[in-house]
């Protein structure tokens, strides 16, 4: 039987840098889906089938794993946001589903979302200029003041966030349930910021050129 060589990831015959990068940031997902949240580089590079050291040549220790993952997970995560842009929703359903979409790929995923949770202020900076471009056209359509554009996504994405990494810890409601409290408390602050004034689909557009522009479509 053939040994493996210590330093490549199970099953790899590959030596592109790239793809060998992409199986170990696989094997951390794995290893975080079957230890936990605090998985170590140890527990991680022994699920891809290497030593420690190994892995810190790759990354730039723990930190610029969870680097990865989260640009992994921030990548996934804006394609599944990006993917109902063209649907015609008021306001109110806008928030309502974008909401849903990420709650729902939270709980599919709860360790891998704990592991990363220093990088939830990154996928909160990718997501804020594309709410904060959907908030401003359409206040501005409706007559509204938008100046506080930026700061409303700022603090509606920073709520979500933050809720929603304490109820994946301590998940003491269902996901539904979940999702109507924080949408109700949430959509209470945007109408009152003058999103309620409209019941029209809402015009996607900017929050399309918003994601084109950060290569997230």
């Amino acid at each position: 039987m053939t040994e493996r060589r210590p330093g490549r990831p199970k099953g790899s015959k590959t030596k592109d840098p790239e793809q060998r990068r992409q199986e170990l940031i696989d094997a951390a997902i794995a290893a975080v889906r079957k230890v936990g949240p605090e998985a170590s580089m140890v527990e991680i590079a022994a699920e891809a089938g290497i030593t420690k050291s190994v892995l810190y040549d790759h990354f730039d220790g723990k930190e610029g794993l969870q680097q990865a993952v989260t640009d992994r997970y921030g990548d996934a995560l804006g394609a599944l946001l990006g993917a109902g842009l063209d649907t015609d929703r008021t306001p109110a359903e806008v928030v309502r589903d974008a909401i849903t979409a990420f709650v729902s790929f939270i709980e599919r995923d709860r360790d891998v979302f704990r592991f990363i949770s220093r990088g939830h202020n990154q996928m909160l900076d990718e997501a804020a200029p594309v709410f904060s471009a959907l908030i401003g056209h359409t206040l501005r359509a409706s007559g509204e003041d938008s100046g506080g554009a930026a700061i409303f996504a700022h603090a509606t994405l920073g709520a979500v966030f933050a809720a929603t990494e304490h109820w994946a810890e301590q998940p003491t409601m269902t996901r539904i349930d979940f999702v109507d409290y924080l949408t109700t408390m949430l959509w209470d602050g945007l109408s009152g910021a003058g999103l309620s004034s409209t019941e029209s689909p809402v015009d996607m557009t900017p929050a399309i050129d918003a994601m084109r522009a950060a290569g997230k479509s």
